[in-house]
């Protein structure tokens, strides 16, 4: 692991005090004074340019500030070279410049095949496209980086259907996924009028999710649903679900809250968008002090791409949409993260094919459900998981006008819509309280030993 890693920061970026790593105020190369915060390259702690790039405190008096690392990479590419050890993007040709999505070279891509090769060959599973006698090679060959980007996909379907099923099989390099719309073909190289208008999302490589898919006995939020759910379901079955929904295990050093959920956000082609890692209590419930403790996988990807000159292009989509892979499959609409795996949950204890036909999804808080004309226009938009079927939107308690005016827009978009009065007071059993989402109605329905059937059947009636 690069030592950067072990700071949780973008590699180059100005200097500062955290765990293990004291700023130090270097000499203004404009006032002289000893007030000088260096850019750094985290892999050393050492300056990148501390007579240029870098921020004088004193602010009024000297004014100095150069932290504009597209700029001077492209005046120093030599030094981008001696810190990386690759040519800057600016001075590669242009077969080997990098695209958002083709963001590994084709030693990169060899590097990858070659790993998953040989773990495939360390389980002893037979290739499924061939037999014993015909094993797979440890490093594929190809002639080209699109080449090798399927070989890659392909070595990393097979380890995914040995190890979780067809749960992941999404999670793909493939040309199709990466560079179409969301469900649809690439034809003669054109993507057609509409999606030109809009800029194609980045994406995470899926390696980078499958690393994760593992530590659920040492997740704060996994150990507390397997407590939840034990009178219904097994743990085997609690963690299954986590699975389906793509939820990894991370572990911040400055949290120190052990292992926490990573909410990993991919679309229906297969490409990861980013993933939110939330930081919870043994109880189940946030921490929110002393400060409340998220963060976004992508970051590091966007200031590395930028360090690189490049661009990353973020753009959510709503937590579960993967799953929504097949016509008739309804989608539940809810707030947070932790309530859609909470309602599937619940499903997946009442009925395996309930599970399968209602997938909740979550768009990570009121303002991820937005649904201007722009918006359904985008076919990266997460409102793509809304685009003809039929949706139940769970507002939190309080919020249901708000909700019911904004879903009248998805009228014509949606196959049906509905806003779910769950969480007012009096329309279910269960108590509610302000701010209540109905994973909460969901959850004192087990506590009380209520009807969890009924319950969900009567979201649906």
């Amino acid at each position: 692991m690069n030592k950067y890693s072990n700071y949780n920061k973008p590699r180059f970026s100005l200097d500062e005090n955290c765990a293990g790593h004291r700023q130090v105020k270097r000499r203004c190369p404009n006032c002289g004074r000893k007030s000088f915060v260096a850019m750094l390259d985290w892999e050393t702690e050492q300056p990148i340019d501390a007579a240029v790039l870098g921020i004088c405190d004193h602010a009024q008096s000297c004014g100095y500030a150069d932290t504009d690392l597209k700029g001077y990479w492209k005046q120093h590419p030599d030094r981008y070279e001696t810190l990386t050890g690759e040519p800057h993007p600016s001075t590669r040709p242009g077969w080997q410049s990098r695209d958002r999505c083709d963001r590994y070279d084709r030693s990169e891509f060899l590097e990858i095949a070659s790993r998953l090769a040989r773990e495939w060959d360390e389980e002893g599973a037979e290739p499924t496209g061939g037999n014993a006698d015909d094993p797979t090679p440890e490093t594929p060959t190809a002639s080209t980086v699109q080449d090798m980007a399927a070989a890659v996909a392909e070595l990393a379907a097979r380890i995914v259907e040995e190890r979780i099923g067809s749960r992941l099989t999404a999670f793909s390099l493939s040309d199709d996924k990466l560079h179409t719309r969301q469900g649809e073909t690439r034809t003669r190289g054109g993507y057609g009028a509409k999606a030109a208008r809009y800029a194609m999302p980045s994406a995470i490589p899926p390696d980078e999710v499958l690393r994760t898919l593992h530590g659920y006995e040492g997740n704060r939020l996994a150990a507390w649903l397997r407590d939840t759910f034990a009178p219904l379901l097994t743990a085997a079955e609690v963690e299954g679900v986590l699975l389906d929904y793509a939820v990894g295990t991370v572990s911040y050093r400055d949290w120190g809250c052990g292992g926490s959920p990573m909410y990993w956000q991919i679309d229906a082609a297969g490409l990861v968008r980013t993933g939110k890692a939330i930081g919870y209590g043994t109880d189940g419930r946030r921490v929110r002090e002393p400060r409340p403790l998220m963060r976004w996988a992508h970051s590091r990807h966007k200031a590395e791409a930028e360090a690189r000159g490049e661009e990353f292009v973020m753009r959510q989509c709503w937590f579960g949409a993967h799953r929504l892979r097949r016509q008739g499959q309804a989608a539940w609409l809810c707030e947070g993260e932790k309530g859609a795996l909470i309602a599937a949950l619940a499903l997946r204890a009442v009925d395996k094919e309930l599970y399968r036909q209602i997938v909740p999804v979550a768009c990570g808080g009121c303002q991820g459900f937005n649904p201007t004309p722009d918006r359904l226009e985008n076919p990266w938009d997460a409102l793509q998981s809304a685009k003809g079927r039929s949706v139940v939107i769970f507002p939190d308690s309080g919020k249901q006008g708000e909700w019911a005016a904004k879903a009248e827009a998805l009228g014509g978009y949606a196959a049906a819509v509905r806003v779910s009065r769950w969480c007012e007071p009096g329309v279910t059993p269960y108590e509610v309280h302000d701010g209540d989402g109905f994973d909460d109605v969901i959850l004192r329905c087990i506590a009380e030993g209520g009807d969890l059937a009924a319950l969900l059947l009567s979201a649906v009636s």
